[in-house]
């Protein structure tokens, strides 16, 4: 038979497929195998580690638990808080409010124990105080019926089983004090007496005086336990019957009064010596023109002070050097008016006092000698007075050079003058001082005996 396309047949692979199949499911059985393997795995890792997370975070919360009280609490404050937390394998949102609750529990415990100590102490307390009450009680009905012996026989035994009998012991003393008081008549006769007595002694007592007999009369009146209702009058006029019984009479005023006199006259016998002697003396300089030199010598005694006076009141100078002074020149408008003045006057008052030195009499010479060869800064300051100057400031040197030598020499004839006011006035002070405090002395001593006399007096009045 003819080969044709119709009977030639492609060829069989359905047992090389067979075999294929079953090695894909092969392999597929064994992929799913695999993925189910590594699954198990995965959940038991994360089951180990929520384990040991949950187990850390109950060590933590065991911790906090333990806390009991805020000292414990505060010094562990640093594991709990949310940067020590961080990065540990535990429940930090729960460990943090744990330990924020634990801080509630803790106060919530205190209060609850106060509480309970404050119950059981009232309890205590008021249980004691039913102990207490029928003691008191038998006491204060004692102290009623006028039992004071034996309210006080009945302290003693008892006192230790009262906390407090301060109430009860002032009720029970105010109450002997009052039957004492209103009703014995026969005691509080006796301590009326008693009191005159003790008066008396006291105020009449050597070492009373008027500033200690009244602590003293009721020191001594309390330690006699006298009530105040007595006494209390007695107290009030002692300070005014003591000095009453000790005051001077009116011969020892007299005699104090013609002491002060004696002195009295001795001081206006020395004001009338020295008022001579200034009398004398006013011929050559009167009382204002010593008043006036003690005031310039007192605020201008050297010659600083006097320059500094004269640049103060010159007006602003054109010349800036001084070398020699100009007759007639005018110390006036310029930029340094003081200093230029001051500088005028220094070199001018060189010059008169290297004239005085060379050209003066002794007197003048003498006179500066004892000055240091310096002319007392009030002589140049009155000189400066005396040329004047203009609303400006101007003055004129030569003038001032003029009046310079002038007031040196009215100086040199008053100096003798100066010197014996100020020698009469000096002699004046000390002859009153000395008399003044002889006075003091004498009339302070002869009060002193006087009075000491009377208190001697009235203490052996008694």
């Amino acid at each position: 038979m003819p080969i044709t396309w119709k009977n030639i047949t492609g060829p069989d692979f359905s047992s090389g497929n067979a075999l294929m199949k079953a090695g894909a499911e092969s392999m597929t059985g064994g992929l799913d195998s695999l993925a189910k393997a590594a699954q198990t795995y995965g959940t038991q890792q994360q089951d180990e580690r929520i384990a040991v997370r949950d187990n850390n975070t109950q060590q933590f919360l065991d911790q906090i638990d333990q806390m009991k009280n805020m000292d414990n609490y505060n010094n562990q404050a640093d594991q709990f808080s949310q940067s020590a937390l961080s990065g540990q394998n535990v429940d930090a949102s729960k460990i943090m409010g744990a330990y924020g609750q634990q801080k509630t529990d803790i106060r919530n415990l205190i209060k609850s124990d106060n509480a309970f100590d404050t119950s059981q102490q009232a309890n205590s307390e008021r249980l004691i105080g039913i102990n207490e009450k029928p003691i008191l009680t038998e006491y204060n009905t004692m102290v009623a019926n006028g039992d004071h012996e034996s309210a006080q026989a009945f302290y003693e035994t008892n006192k230790g089983k009262v906390r407090d009998w301060s109430a009860a012991l002032d009720s029970g003393q105010q109450a002997q004090r009052d039957d004492k008081r209103y009703n014995d008549a026969e005691v509080l006769e006796t301590q009326t007496v008693d009191a005159g007595n003790i008066y008396t002694d006291i105020l009449h007592a050597s070492g009373t005086n008027e500033g200690n007999i009244t602590k003293l009369l009721q020191n001594r009146f309390d330690k006699e336990n006298i009530p105040q209702s007595i006494v209390a009058g007695l107290v009030a006029q002692a300070r005014e019957q003591y000095k009453a019984g000790t005051a001077l009479t009116e011969v020892d005023n007299r005699e104090i009064a013609s002491l002060g006199a004696s002195f009295d006259q001795k001081i206006a016998d020395v004001n009338a010596l020295y008022d001579g002697q200034l009398a004398d003396n006013s011929t050559r300089i009167s009382n204002d023109e010593f008043e006036n030199y003690k005031r310039d010598s007192d605020s201008y005694n050297n010659q600083s002070q006097a320059i500094d006076y004269i640049g103060a009141r010159s007006g602003e100078s054109s010349m800036l050097t001084w070398d020699s002074y100009t007759p007639n020149f005018w110390v006036t408008r310029g930029v340094q008016g003081a200093e230029n003045a001051a500088e005028a006057t220094h070199i001018m008052v060189g010059n008169v006092q290297k004239d005085l030195e060379e050209n003066g009499s002794s007197t003048q010479k003498d006179l500066l000698a004892q000055t240091g060869g310096q002319i007392p800064g009030f002589v140049i300051k009155r000189a400066f007075d005396r040329v004047g100057k203009a609303e400006d400031g101007e003055w004129n040197v030569n003038e001032f050079h003029r009046g310079l030598k002038q007031e040196w020499l009215n100086y040199t004839n008053q100096y003798g003058a100066i010197q014996i006011r100020e020698r009469i006035d000096q002699d004046r002070k000390v002859a009153l001082d000395s008399i003044g405090k002889d006075k003091l002395t004498g009339v302070s001593a002869l009060i002193n005996q006087l009075r000491n006399k009377q208190k001697g007096a009235f203490s052996n009045s008694n």
